[in-house]
């Protein structure tokens, strides 16, 4: 049951990732290049800050 549960998870992460998909792309043609690809920069650069933006908490006892 757990297999069946992890399977669906992955697809609908990847349903989630494709609308996106879609929805940045939407854009290439109604943007300046530079635009969107900065987009996609800035995209990027977001993911890579996260980490360092988790508020650390300390476990209750």
């Amino acid at each position: 049951m757990i297999n069946a549960t992890v399977i669906g998870l992955y697809y609908l992460a990847y349903f989630a990732a494709n609308i996106m998909v879609g929805w940045v792309g939407g854009f290439y043609e109604k943007w300046s290049t530079t635009n969107f690809w900065l987009l996609h920069a800035a995209f990027a650069a977001l993911e890579a800050l996260l980490p360092s933006l988790q508020i650390h908490r300390r476990p209750s006892p």
